[in-house]
């Protein structure tokens, strides 16, 4: 089964650790994630996914202030553990994060050979069908702002990616 929580200091090392395995061309450092904590939960929101008491799973979230787009800076999964509806879940759940605090929209980016995420966005409508739509650079797809209240209720694939808007970290794959 798995269930969610908040990440604790302790985790660091855990997920400073996936990231080098998930993320390895652009992967956080331990600093990147004490960063990420220090937000929490003012500015920011984690989350992890845990299988036995095993971290299988982690998002982040970035919220500037109320009445301002939130950025998905993170959401990743364990390849053994994809496909299970938890990067769907993460996605929710920094949804209504976001929604409850005042954000006006949600925003993403996905690397452009990133075919899973890039499903899985499209699927949440984070990213339209025809991404001719957005703007696209060589590596990176940047999804439309769209409005908060809805993940979750759409059909589609559940892979496991991940995304960052500042550059620091865009998903690879699977997650």
């Amino acid at each position: 089964m798995i269930t969610y929580r908040t990440p604790i200091s302790l985790d660091i090392p855990v997920l400073a650790s996936y990231e080098k395995d998930l993320f390895p061309y652009s992967p956080w450092s331990t600093a990147q994630f004490k960063e990420e904590f220090a937000g929490i939960p003012k500015t920011g929101f984690m989350l992890v996914a845990e299988s036995e008491n095993r971290i299988v799973g982690y998002c982040a979230i970035f919220l500037p202030g109320a009445t301002a787009a939130a950025d998905v800076l993170t959401v990743a999964a364990l390849p053994e553990f994809r496909r299970q509806g938890i990067a769907r879940e993460l996605m929710r759940q920094m949804e209504r994060w976001a929604k409850e605090r005042g954000a006006t929209s949600v925003m993403l980016e996905v690397e452009t050979f990133n075919e899973s995420a890039i499903a899985l966005y499209q699927a949440l409508g984070q990213l339209p069908g025809e991404l001719d739509a957005l703007a696209i650079t060589p590596r990176r797809i940047v999804g439309q702002h769209r409005q908060v209240g809805s993940v979750g209720e759409h059909g589609g694939v559940e892979p496991g990616e991940g995304a960052h808007p500042d550059g620091r970290h865009l998903d690879q794959g699977l997650h």
